[in-house]
């Protein structure tokens, strides 16, 4: 497997970790925002 396949799993595994910071305190927390 290729660095750029590498890259693509790691961001669709990553995926589940930033839907739940975004949701975290409904949004309103400006540092999770950020991530």
């Amino acid at each position: 497997m290729n660095l750029p396949n590498k890259l693509t799993v790691l961001r669709v595994l990553l995926i589940p970790f930033f839907v739940a910071s975004l949701l975290f305190k409904g949004g309103e927390d400006y540092k999770f925002r950020i991530i």
